[in-house]
């Protein structure tokens, strides 16, 4: 006897619904590998602000502690990153974490990035949704505001 499973459906649920707000003079990019990507257009020859979503799907019985580990373990492994704050917090709604820092790339000095996480249950599964802002040093000591904002601005529903 076969049996059929489908996508969305009881078993697995469609993706949690994300949205972020945009300040002037950002814009939405789709990019490969994200949900939501936007940035903030500039000189053609420096990096570009921009915040970027991904989502992951995991049991239901993934929490957001298991994130957080994650997360703070890839920031210990980049090599001279140096963390600048870091919290739990409600994030959408949900119970969350933020961390941000700073490290060297080598292609565009010291780049500081700011990583939020949040676990949404969504049925019988639980979508794990990172949002990630980035500028340079120069860049986020007159528009990290910016970059926080649309991060700040996050709404999920299932």
């Amino acid at each position: 006897m076969t049996s059929r499973i489908s996508y969305p459906g009881p078993q697995f649920p469609a993706p949690v619904a994300l949205s972020l707000d945009l300040p002037e003079g950002w814009v939405g990019n789709p990019t490969s590998g994200t949900v939501l990507a936007a940035f903030k257009p500039g000189s053609s020859n420096e990096f570009t602000p921009n915040v970027v979503v991904t989502t992951s799907r995991f049991g239901a019985d993934y929490r957001v502690e298991s994130a957080v580990e994650a997360v703070q373990q890839s920031v210990n492994e980049i090599p001279d990153a140096v963390v600048l704050g870091s919290e739990t917090l409600d994030i959408a709604g949900f119970p969350g974490f933020r961390i941000e820092f700073s490290f060297t790339d080598p292609r565009v000095g010291t780049l500081v990035q700011a990583v939020r996480v949040v676990v949404v249950a969504n049925g019988g599964v639980s979508d794990l949704v990172t949002v990630t802002g980035s500028a340079t040093a120069t860049q986020a000591k007159t528009m990290w505001s910016e970059v926080q904002a649309v991060q700040q601005s996050l709404t999920a529903s299932v």
